[in-house]
């Protein structure tokens, strides 16, 4: 009985001993391996990085309704870059933020959205082809109410538009007929 006793003892404690040693393994072994591939970045030895450079971008819009408050020709749009000022390929201008101002000489209150879209024209012809209109909300101004209606422009967003496309400014006025002008800085950067 003895040597029974003894014998179940000793599977007993050497199984006892196997579901340690299997639970406790995987974390031993990761400990072990962690010690042993320890990487330290030294000056001799630094991490590498590389920079992706940044080449700001800024561009003025001036758009209209009607022709009471008249911009410039051809100011309501400007073709992206292709090439950097430093002569590297530009993929994209990534449109950061678009502010500005918007009047009115309308005596009555005129809700007043400007946006931007982009597009290209297709060779040999005039027409364009656009991507979808942004359109920013407009926060009065000194003046609302008064000839001329102010309205502010601020908005942060994320547009990306190909280089090589032209990027176009629009206006939409309310009540229809009504007359008005945002003059728009659009602010990003080249990639």
């Amino acid at each position: 009985m003895k040597l029974v006793r003894q014998s179940v003892a000793s599977v007993f404690g050497l199984l006892l001993t196997a579901l340690l040693v299997s639970a406790l393994a995987p974390k031993a072994t990761r400990a072990l391996a962690a010690a042993l591939v320890q990487v330290t970045n030294t000056a001799a030895n630094p991490v590498p990085v590389a920079t992706v450079p940044v080449v700001p971008f800024g561009a003025s819009l001036c758009v209209q309704a009607f022709t009471n408050i008249d911009c410039q020709p051809n100011t309501d749009r400007f073709s992206t870059p292709t090439t950097t000022p430093a002569g590297l390929p530009a993929n994209w201008l990534v449109i950061d933020q678009v502010a500005g101002l918007c009047t009115s000489g309308a005596s009555n209150s005129v809700v007043m959205t400007p946006g931007v879209t982009f597009g290209f024209p297709p060779a040999n012809t005039t027409q364009t082809q656009f991507q979808p209109f942004y359109f920013f909300p407009v926060a009065p101004g000194a003046g609302e109410g008064n000839p001329p209606t102010v309205s502010v422009v601020e908005s942060n967003v994320r547009i990306y538009v190909p280089s090589g496309d032209f990027v176009f400014g629009n206006l939409s006025v309310a009540p229809n007929g009504s007359d008005g002008r945002c003059t728009l800085t659009v602010t990003g950067h080249l990639e």
